[in-house]
């Protein structure tokens, strides 16, 4: 422990000096060489110092004056005719270390860290001497008071800024944590598990998730604080909304999600674009509906049309209902950041899902409008300008709006635009299922590796050691945190996972029946094929992988079993029991509104019903 700072005796008349200096202070003096040779005795010093009054030797040692000092200053004093030491003898002095000689000369400027280092006040603004001196009021244990001083008034910045952000009605702030140690253990189980824990009261009411249990699952309106979500000033690139910031930039170019990415606040041009948007494939929804009644001979093929625009009008209304619970999302994971930091890897693996998964739907689109252009161009050779293909493309494939108003050409660039955000909102509903499952699966597997670490791995070829009552209480409070999580985030995406099952079902069958009737000269109609066979195999990979990411959710929750097996007789207790008793008995997965449970045995049962709906339609068709 170092000791204080001690003072030296000014010189005075008798001893050849002038000015006034600090009080002497009991105890053995330290030696402090002056100008002269290291032998030198304590007059000589004196004398020399007095012949040379800007030499660098001092006739007074700083003090750290708990108790007030004298002066104005008080505390930290210095005499009138010597500059302060430099910080390598400051530090030596501090300690009580010798140290060698130094010629005269100025002393070198302090910097704020090294005023910081050395216990002089805080790092900021300074006296002229480079000193921040303490006021003469400050009685015993003054640095602590300020210390605490200083936490207060950064707390009280920080709620400050919170409620800018937040709204007036956010809320009482929570009381501030105590700070680990022996006492107190950490909350979190990726840190050192504590040597010894303090006997208490067992609740599971607050568990880090910072996500109120009734507010999060539809229960009660959500309050205006959770409405956003403040944004930490350097995020981590592998946390939750930095890893989807891409995803969800290119949903918003083409009108989904009109919250902020990370914050969560609306912005109003934003929802104007994507409601805009929900009410023109609405509007094309219902014409085909309308169009198709009109018709004497509808097939199966025809009625694609209606659950094209409908089923993509119906997911952009549901990102406007996804938009609402975005910033109480992101508060639930950053939170969850906050207690045992991000995933790593986490935003290189959803950035190669998006681009994977939107490349090949590009292709598939592009397929799709070859298919188109060519049949119609085939169908009509005799037109010659672009203005006559033209009208014929958009009478081919917006026959609905035309049947209602018309053809209007200044209207075809609105319907291509509305054609392609169908086509990507179509894709999009997938993918953001994929997105949002991996990075709910991505928690629970960093927790369960984190307590295989603790444990010292599945395999063991050592004793494994033994981690105590409090470190498996913070491991399954963790693990009920996230299982919070996962509620929420199903109940904000189950509406959206029953529309892409349904989806992908419908259209699955329709290609595969499309395929089944053979045009009349394969070789004539070679883009018509490859777009079917194309289109089929998009179709089954992209439903499968939506249920396998939306499964991995279930899988790796019951991960944690395998490293619970494991523990030690010596470390099993009952907050081990309790562990494995909620592992084994809580369902955790993502849900279609509640109706079914997403696992990999779901695959096998959507596979045998696209063949059972398959027979049907073959024979009726």
């Amino acid at each position: 422990m170092p000791r204080p700072l001690e003072t030296r005796p000014a010189p005075t008349a008798g001893d050849g000096g002038a000015g006034a200096g600090t009080a002497p202070v009991e105890g053995p003096p330290l030696p402090w060489p002056g100008p002269g040779p290291p032998g030198a005795t304590r007059q000589q010093q004196q004398q020399q110092q007095q012949q040379q009054p800007y030499s660098r030797a001092p006739t007074a040692v700083p003090s750290r004056d708990r108790g007030g000092g004298s002066g104005q200053g008080g505390g930290l004093q210095w005499s009138a005719r010597c500059s302060p030491p430099s910080f390598q003898e400051a530090v030596r002095n501090h300690h009580g270390l010798p140290y060698p000689h130094r010629p005269a000369g100025p002393a070198p400027a302090h910097t704020p860290m090294q005023l910081f280092v050395l216990g002089y006040g805080e790092r900021g603004v300074h006296d002229g001497d480079g000193l921040r001196t303490r006021s003469s009021s400050d009685g015993g244990g003054a640095g602590a008071n300020k210390a605490t001083a200083l936490r207060v008034r950064r707390g009280a910045a920080r709620r400050e800024q919170l409620q800018r952000v937040n709204g007036p009605d956010s809320g009482p702030p929570p009381p501030p944590a105590p700070a680990p140690d022996d006492d107190h253990p950490p909350p979190s189980v990726f840190r050192t598990p504590p040597r010894r824990h303090r006997e208490e009261q067992d609740s599971d009411a607050d568990d880090g998730d910072g996500v109120p249990s009734l507010y999060g699952y539809g229960a009660l309106p959500l309050p205006p604080g959770y409405a956003v979500s403040a944004a930490p000033p350097h995020e981590h690139p592998d946390a939750f909304a930095n890893a989807l910031h891409l995803p969800l930039r290119i949903g918003q170019a083409l009108s989904l999600m009109p919250a902020d990415l990370l914050t969560g606040s609306w912005s109003a041009p934003r929802a104007a674009y994507s409601a805009t948007v929900s009410t023109g494939l609405t509007i094309l929804a219902v014409l085909s509906v309308v169009f198709k009644l009109s018709q004497k001979n509808v097939t199966l093929l025809d009625v694609m049309v209606i659950m094209f625009y409908g089923l993509s009008a119906i997911a952009s209304w549901l990102f406007l209902r996804f938009a609402r619970y975005w910033g109480l999302l992101l508060r639930a994971f950053r939170a969850q950041e906050r207690h045992h930091g991000p995933c790593p890897g986490l935003r290189r693996k959803l950035v190669s899902i998006t681009g994977v998964l939107l490349g090949v739907a590009f292709v598939e689109h592009g397929l799709s409008e070859m298919e188109i252009v060519l049949n119609l161009r085939k169908a009509h050779a005799n037109a010659s300008t672009f203005t006559e293909y033209l009208e014929i493309y958009t009478a081919a494939n917006y026959d609905m709006v035309i049947f209602v108003i018309g053809y209007w050409p200044l209207l075809t660039p609105f319907f291509f635009f509305l054609n392609f955000a169908a086509t990507f909102v179509w894709n999009f509903n997938d993918l953001f299922i994929m997105l949002m499952g991996v990075a709910l699966a991505a928690r629970f597997r960093c927790l369960r590796d984190s307590i295989s670490r603790a444990i010292g791995g599945t395999v063991a070829l050592k004793a494994t050691p033994v981690l105590g009552e409090a470190y498996w209480r913070s491991a399954r409070r963790s693990y009920n945190a996230l299982s919070k999580l996962a509620r929420l985030v199903d109940h904000t995406l189950n509406i959206q996972l029953l529309v892409s099952f349904v989806n992908n079902l419908y259209f699955i069958c329709m290609q595969l029946l499309r395929g089944f009737e053979n045009p009349e000269d394969p070789v004539d109609h070679w883009w018509e094929v490859l777009y079917i066979m194309f289109s089929f195999g998009f179709l089954v990979v992209r439903a499968s992988a939506v249920s396998l990411f939306a499964a991995s959710v279930h899988d790796h929750s019951r991960s944690v079993l395998d490293v619970l097996y494991c523990v030690s007789s010596e470390d099993y207790n009952e907050e081990v029991y309790r562990f494995l008793v909620q592992v084994t008995s809580e369902d955790i997965a993502l849900s279609g509104f509640n109706m079914f449970k997403v696992t990999r045995g779901l695959l096998l049962t959507l596979a045998g019903t696209i063949l059972t709906y398959e027979v049907v339609l073959v024979q009726f068709n």
